[in-house]
């Protein structure tokens, strides 16, 4: 599949974290998007440096980068997409996003964005509701416990119920990808809504459509919630 949207010329990517297993998948989807080329290369071993001449930083590394890529970031004015989970706090991207375009995302899945809003839905809709679980499964490298995902879904069911507070269950697993489960119980019934990714092709090519969303946008913190509305204009 080809991704072709609006993008007025083509762009320079710098990616940070490319020898992941993310990082990897995104340098074999990018041939899906004919708009984007990956010109930069970098790794825990080769930072960010502020002599890079990319359009866009991607960064999909780890949390410890964070300012180092914000700084080099700032310094070039160029957009920043960060996919990197397990941060103490979102400041220094709320701070940097006054002066350039930050998309930050603990899940480049469209379609976890339509489980937040069907658990919402459920969690308004459903009466008396006295528990509610989330139980969040992943491949044994993975180093955040809970998972940003399941984070995100806390705090999500902690606006919509007040009164409540999730139970989040972690397992690690052999190569799982990602497999969320959200399950509200009544007195009388319970359902569950179980989101599974069985690739990491769908979180590169969910990457690659925010950084396309994210270099025509000004100044600002965006999320998946503003992507999946834009792409909705394109279905």
């Amino acid at each position: 599949m080809t991704y072709v949207h609006s993008l007025p010329q083509s762009k320079t990517i710098g990616l940070i974290g490319a020898t992941g297993k993310l990082g990897q998948e995104i340098l074999h989807q990018v041939k899906n998007f004919p708009h984007f080329s990956i010109s930069a290369f970098f790794s825990t071993a080769h930072p960010a440096t502020k002599e890079c001449a990319v359009d866009l930083l991607l960064d999909v590394s780890s949390p410890l980068a964070l300012l180092h890529n914000l700084e080099v970031a700032l310094d070039l004015s160029i957009p920043i997409l960060v996919g990197t989970t397990g941060h103490a706090t979102l400041e220094p991207l709320h701070a940097a996003s006054r002066h350039l375009p930050i998309f930050y995302a603990p899940n480049f899945s469209l379609g976890m964005i339509l489980m937040k809003q069907a658990l919402l839905l459920f969690a308004k809709g459903l009466p008396c509701i006295n528990a509610v679980q989330i139980r969040e499964t992943h491949h044994t490298k993975k180093k955040d416990s809970p998972s940003g995902s399941a984070k995100m879904l806390a705090d999500a069911l902690r606006t919509s119920l007040p009164s409540l507070t999730p139970q989040i269950h972690s397992e690690r697993r052999g190569e799982v990808v990602g497999i969320h489960e959200i399950s509200f119980k009544t007195d009388y019934e319970e359902i569950t809504l179980i989101h599974q990714v069985n690739s990491r092709a769908l979180f590169a090519q969910g990457a690659l459509l925010a950084a396309e969303f994210l270099v025509q946008q000004p100044p600002g913190l965006y999320s998946m919630e503003e992507l999946s509305s834009w792409q909705r204009k394109f279905a």
